[in-house]
């Protein structure tokens, strides 16, 4: 084992100090070869004229410490149209090509939640917005407070062969972290398989299946997002009637990732 790798795995080892059964597993630490990114405010910059920085300053940011592997950014998602509703986000390739969702334990790594840098709109700033919608009976102000809470939801979705294939059925698991007052000072996050819901999807629509049914499928990596605390936009609640020319908002969380891992059952 190389100098850097043991640093890393002894930084992991600690970080999940309270998982006194990790050790006995198997771990994968996520290298940043493994690691990519998108960022749709780089290439489609009128649908993000109203964010709060610069298309680029919501880049990913992989940073290779003499200890850790360093995930930063400013997760985006919007608000009103489901196009391009996750902006950006954090794309990871696992190296192991024989990682079934039954062999996977848990997603691991520590959060550092930044409120400070991000922007989370509350319920008058959106009844103000969208106050013509309102008006015209178009959205319901109920709407905001089921999609919002006060710190945010970072979505992680592991994902099966054929991901970007949407007309082939992909098994996916997903975990909505919500963020609280805890991450903004650092924590180690251990997310167990079994909290994850799991579902199979195709063109866009999900059915969900249990572990049984999809426990042979091999996870072949991994998604990091921001999302609204039911998974939707406004366009979600109006489908046909939603209004091209409606205003967007954003959802935009400042996050620091370290030592992310995957944890592989021996069994």
């Amino acid at each position: 084992m190389n100098v850097k790798l043991r640093l890393q795995l002894g930084a992991l080892i600690l970080a999940l100090s309270k998982m006194p059964l990790a050790a006995a597993n198997e771990v994968e630490i996520i290298q940043p070869e493994q690691i990519s990114s998108w960022n749709h405010a780089r290439h489609f910059n009128h649908e993000f004229v109203d964010l709060t920085l610069p298309a680029k300053n919501y880049d990913v940011n992989v940073v290779q410490q003499q200890d850790h592997v360093e995930i930063s950014t400013t997760l985006i998602k919007k608000l009103a149209n489901w196009q391009h509703q996750h902006s950006n986000g954090i794309k990871v390739m696992f190296l192991n090509k024989a990682i079934s969702f039954s062999k996977l334990t848990s997603v691991d790594f520590y959060l550092d939640n930044a409120p400070e840098q991000s922007v989370i709109p509350n319920k008058l700033q959106l009844q103000t917005r969208y106050q013509n919608q309102i008006a015209k009976q178009l959205v319901d102000p109920a709407w905001f407070e089921q999609l919002l809470n006060e710190h945010g939801v970072i979505n992680v979705t592991l994902f099966g062969e054929h991901n970007d294939v949407a007309k082939i059925t992909t098994a996916i698991a997903s975990y909505q972290l919500v963020l609280n007052n805890k991450h903004n000072n650092g924590e180690a996050i251990s997310l167990p398989l079994a909290a994850f819901s799991l579902y199979q999807q195709q063109n866009w629509q999900e059915t969900q299946v249990s572990l049984d049914d999809i426990k042979d499928e091999v996870v072949v990596g991994m998604l990091i997002t921001a999302e609204t605390v039911n998974g939707k936009t406004l366009r979600s609640y109006l489908q046909d009637n939603f209004e091209e020319s409606m205003p967007e908002s954003f959802l935009e969380l400042a996050i620091k990732i370290k030592n992310l891992a995957i944890t592989l059952s021996n069994d």
